[in-house]
């Protein structure tokens, strides 16, 4: 599964001054270079890619949810995520992959869905691996341990339950969202003063601990805008893509953007 806007942002900071013909193709190609790359690695038997639709439902729970995230200004950089954006989507319809979105619902809810759903289907898949380095992810560990995040940077690869207990021994993955509320995490949300992620490892760890917090109905919350999913929505509207790809085809495409040499999956 791979996060559509994360690796859509990662690739337009890649190649941000390439173009062909007046059109921005910096991120198109550096998408269409990490799509590959990962398929050509890992081989999947399906893919899907996730992404988000707002207006949030968490929201309706709490109105400053990502509210202040920085928001691009110039109209340059928005032109360009805009047409990015478009291209890559494009593309992903045209080799037949699932770009999966629903109104009220962001990536995270539809990794978690899949991972459920298909962590309980008699061995379907031997693994499940999600592009993406959002932290808020460690609670999809506990699904098993052929559950993993390939996260980019400093050599990290393959991120999965193994390394999760290695790293946060005190805590288990379904109590991360408890973890999330009291550090306030990256959405927004408020968390609890001079609490960073170790003092609320060790707060969530410790049973009796954690208690005093849960009965604040605020930090209830706030526990249940970090879980994954949202709710069981989505359960049913999975759609995966099997692995098939017409070279010549996705050449002849990636040419009207002056793309040439992607290594496409053979197999």
């Amino acid at each position: 599964m791979l996060d559509f806007n994360n690796v859509l942002f990662r690739a337009i900071c890649a190649m941000p001054e390439l173009s062909y013909r007046g059109k921005p193709t910096g991120g198109l190609c550096g998408f269409v270079k990490q799509f590959f790359s990962y398929i050509n690695r890992y081989k999947p038997s399906a893919i899907v890619v996730v992404t988000d639709q707002s207006p949030y439902l968490r929201n309706m729970l709490y109105e400053d949810y990502k509210r202040f995230r920085s928001r691009v200004r110039d109209p340059d950089k928005l032109r360009t995520i805009q047409l990015t954006r478009q291209y890559c989507s494009e593309f992903l319809e045209m080799v037949g992959v699932s770009l999966l979105s629903s109104e009220g619902y962001e990536a995270d809810d539809w990794i978690a869905t899949i991972c459920a759903k298909y962590s309980n289907s008699g061995g379907v898949f031997e693994s499940i691996v999600v592009v993406s380095n959002d932290s808020d992810l460690f609670q999809i560990f506990q699904y098993g341990d052929h559950v993993y995040l390939h996260r980019g940077g400093g050599g990290v690869g393959l991120y999965g339950l193994w390394e999760f207990k290695r790293d946060y021994p005190a805590v288990h993955p379904v109590s991360w969202p408890q973890v999330m509320a009291l550090t306030g995490g990256h959405n927004g949300l408020p968390g609890i003063k001079g609490i960073g992620i170790k003092r609320a490892i060790k707060i969530v760890g410790d049973g009796e601990a954690i208690k005093c917090y849960q009965r604040d109905e605020e930090f209830q919350q706030w526990v249940r805008l970090t879980m994954l999913p949202f709710d069981d929505t989505l359960y049913n509207g999975v759609e995966l893509s099997e692995v098939r790809f017409d070279e010549d085809l996705i050449s002849n495409h990636l040419l009207k953007y002056g793309i040439r040499n992607i290594r496409v999956s053979k197999y």
